[in-house]
């Protein structure tokens, strides 16, 4: 329990580390919203293609 409670102070008193978390987590979440924003563009292309393809 006294290195746990340790670890929490140095994180506190360390702000660069909490920083460097936070921006961690933001480019993780970012770089996935850019994945899925881009799987579903390919759906969305594919799926007007296939309607174009119909039409025809």
């Amino acid at each position: 329990m006294v290195d746990d409670n340790h670890n929490v102070i140095n994180l506190v008193s360390n702000p660069n580390k909490i920083a460097l978390g936070v921006y961690g987590i933001a480019i993780v979440l970012i770089s996935l919203m850019v994945l899925i924003i881009l799987k579903i563009r390919k759906r969305i292309r594919i799926s007007k293609e296939s309607n174009e393809k119909q039409a025809l």
